[in-house]
């Protein structure tokens, strides 16, 4: 062999050799996971800015800005933070059930490929969760697959085994590992499910008083001094009561008040059902005034509008904490960023809700039941034949009034004598 050809091999054996050292270098190993570690160890939970739920039938988008997570294709309304909340902390927490040994080639039967793969099709496709930090950066990306294990499930290679209620999962920074986890993901892609549909939440006790006027303008007050008592209407006559079913109703417009649907401002700006609407004027014992503004009609829907806002209690609290267990404080900081919150915004209400809230004042009246007669005593029975056989056990009868006693003045009569001659006529002289 030339000495020219020798120093070329010996030039190509060197430089591969290199590259081989080079690559192994600089490439970073997938780290293998065990069964029961953290996936995302590093999940910067409190700096995560975007979530997005997405596969080919669609996505859905939501947003953190100003410290509020919002629905963009809801009009930029707020989201539900305890849902979004959820999900964060199930990333966070995402530990590796149970590992599967898949062939690359069967991803796609598993569901467990991204629009990024190459060659991937729409039905090979999964569910992808990409979670995205304030910069902008992927901070975590998950492929779902196949749906959760059922008993009407088939069995086959990749199924067997596979622990009931899990749900299988591709990291795509781990490669094609394919891992079953114990909790499902939310994939709901549905923008309303994800909205903040709880707007208000003041129970039936912490109100002290209603005031409600009707689209005609006329109104009417209930009121009570404290949370024992039940709601009075001034002005009741002596025949009247307030109904205890409809004024409860009225109490009770803040409990639980959830939404349909938000209204898009555009259509806000130009809606007249909230032009002659019913008014509720709500205030709490705390100092809370919750304005209530219900359309009249039910078409095509119901519209709703919420105000808040802090008036400084009448009679003063004897303690630093109102009845319903807030400082003066906290309930004008409440009152301020409930009407921040939802001041801007019409919504969609249920027809029962609102039909609570649409009481007018006959509804609230009712006739006082009537007294109620004496009941008459119980009527001695009469005597039987064991009653009379045996005095001593019977039940005295009543006794008749006494009758008069006999006397010289009311006895029967007895023949009247024959009267005699006077004593004092002269007697007839003898001849």
């Amino acid at each position: 062999m030339k000495a020219r050809t020798a120093l070329a091999l010996l030039v190509v054996c060197a430089a591969l050799v290199g590259g081989m050292v080079w690559f192994r270098t600089m490439r970073k190993p997938v780290e293998k996971l065990p069964p029961g570690s953290v996936i995302f160890p590093d999940f910067p939970v409190n700096d995560i800015a975007k979530v997005t739920v997405g596969d080919p039938s669609g996505s859905l988008t939501i947003e953190k800005k100003e410290n509020s997570w919002i629905v963009p294709s809801c009009h930029g309304y707020h989201a539900d933070f305890n849902r979004v909340s959820a999900l964060l902390c199930q990333v966070m927490d995402l530990k590796v059930g149970q590992k599967h040994r898949v062939r690359e080639a069967s991803l796609g039967k598993m569901k467990l490929l991204g629009p990024d793969d190459k060659g991937s099709t729409s039905n090979q496709q999964g569910t992808v969760l990409s979670f995205f930090s304030k910069g902008g950066a992927c901070a975590a990306m998950v492929i779902v697959g196949t749906d959760q294990a059922g008993a009407d499930e088939p069995t086959d290679q990749y199924s067997r085994g596979r622990e009931p209620g899990s749900q299988f999962i591709r990291v795509p920074s781990r490669g094609s590992d394919v891992i079953g986890i114990k909790e499902p993901f939310d994939l709901d892609k549905t923008p309303e499910s994800w909205i903040e549909r709880m707007i208000c939440n003041v129970p039936n006790s912490e109100i002290r008083s209603v005031t409600v006027t009707s689209p005609d303008a006329s109104s009417y007050s209930l009121s009570r001094t404290n949370q024992q008592m039940q709601f009075d209407l001034p002005g009741l006559c002596a025949t009247q009561q307030v109904k205890a079913s409809d004024v409860g109703g009225l109490g009770s417009a803040l409990s639980s008040l959830t939404i349909n649907e938000v209204v898009a401002p555009s259509i806000a700006a130009t809606n007249t059902a909230l032009d002659k609407p019913w008014k509720l004027v709500l205030r709490a014992f705390d100092g809370r005034v919750y304005t209530l503004t219900v359309s009249d009609t039910n078409q095509p829907k119901v519209y709703l509008k919420l105000a808040a806002a802090y008036e400084k209690p009448a009679e003063p609290v004897t303690t630093n904490v109102s009845e319903s267990g807030t400082s003066p404080y906290q309930a004008e900081d409440t009152a301020k960023r409930t009407n921040e919150r939802l001041g801007p915004w019409t919504f969609v209400i249920s027809e029962y809700k609102a039909n609570q809230m649409r009481t007018p004042l006959k509804d609230v009246v009712e006739p006082k039941p009537l007294p109620q007669p004496p009941v008459p005593a119980t009527t001695a029975p009469e005597a039987t034949e064991l009653d009379e056989k045996e005095p001593e056990q019977a039940e005295a009868p009543a006794q008749p009034a006494a009758p008069e006693p006999v006397s010289a003045t009311n006895a029967v009569p007895t023949p009247a004598p024959t009267p005699s001659a006077p004593t004092n006529a002269a007697a007839p002289q003898a001849r």
